[in-house]
């Protein structure tokens, strides 16, 4: 357990990070970083949940770690910075490091919306910053979602796949055309 001191504006008065046990999670709060509740009082302690049963993940997507931070709706100004760590093995065959993504929980609708981050594949882990408390999660995500979150095809995508078919029944016309003029024989002249 990490502690520290908060002025009575609620305020930190020096640099603070604090970590899990197993290093799973590091919150990093700055010197001066502005903590509130919302109550509009100040937050005397936070806690970080593991998240269980998991939610359900966007269409292709897999959740790799989701944490419920509390109280929930805790303010920060300036935001402060949380690094995840995941475990490489649980990202599924097909994908990689590259399909990391960081996610927060829509708690009112359920859905997962992507964040802006920094991920180290060498140490496991993405780092983010946030300016309130509620679930975050890291999920392994489609490099380039085949499908529309209405469960359509991509016109953009149709376009290329129809683009690509006409250019390779093209190519193999013209190898069959230079093939079949190369097999002709001709007649000789006696």
């Amino acid at each position: 357990m990490t502690s520290c001191s908060i002025y009575a504006d609620g305020s930190i008065p020096a640099d603070t990070e604090a970590s899990s046990g197993d290093g799973c999670v590091v919150v990093g709060l700055p010197a001066g970083t502005q903590i509130g509740n919302h109550s509009g009082g100040i937050c005397d302690s936070i806690a970080v949940m593991p998240v269980y049963p998991l939610p359900a993940p966007p269409q292709g997507c897999y959740i790799l770690a989701a944490f419920n931070f509390q109280p929930d709706n805790n303010t920060f100004n300036p935001p402060i910075q949380i690094t995840l760590k995941y475990d490489p093995n649980l990202i599924p065959w097909g994908m990689d490091d590259s399909n990391v993504v960081i996610a927060v929980l829509d708690e009112g609708t359920g859905e997962w919306e992507f964040l802006v981050g920094t991920l180290d594949a060498v140490s496991n882990t993405a780092s983010f910053t946030i300016t309130h408390f509620t679930v975050y999660g890291l999920l392994a995500a489609p490099a380039e979602p085949a499908l529309s979150p209405s469960g359509e095809l991509d016109a953009t995508i149709l376009i290329g796949m129809i683009g690509g078919i006409v250019l390779l029944v093209g190519i193999l016309a013209l190898v069959w055309l230079i093939s079949g003029r190369s097999h002709k024989v001709k007649p000789s002249s006696k």
